[in-house]
């Protein structure tokens, strides 16, 4: 009985990171470039990690300069899984979100212990911007 429950919630989380990273996906690849300012300081510090093992302190490019206060992990992170490739920029994020919804739907099944509730509060977080 215990293992039909397993199988049947493997299947649930199996479903619900399939849906919204498909959902996620496709809207991030459908738009040509980065559509926003931040996106580019993303690529800057990522391409300044994978080039000065280090990310941007000081940008030089903005009025008069300014200092850069950001949390590094994640340029790290980007720059050790993307090599810096655009493409990938896009994807690895949509994967971390899209495994969001699946530790919202174990969090839940944890508080709930109903199937249906769980796999509703993971699809509404998984859709949420």
């Amino acid at each position: 009985m215990a293992n039909s429950n397993f199988k049947k919630d493997l299947l649930y989380i199996l479903i619900i990171f399939l849906l919204v990273f498909g959902f996620r996906a496709y809207f991030s690849l459908t738009d040509a470039n980065f559509s926003d300012g931040s996106a580019y300081t993303n690529i800057r510090n990522v391409d300044n990690v994978l080039n000065n093992y280090k990310p941007i302190t000081f940008d030089e490019l903005s009025y008069s300069g300014r200092s850069v206060v950001n949390p590094p992990l994640f340029f790290y992170l980007m720059a050790l899984l993307t090599f810096g490739n655009v493409f990938l920029l896009k994807i690895v994020p949509e994967i971390f979100l899209a495994l969001t919804a699946v530790i919202i739907y174990v969090i839940a099944k944890e508080i709930t212990n109903d199937d249906n509730s769980s796999f509703i509060a993971a699809i509404i977080s998984g859709f949420i911007p």
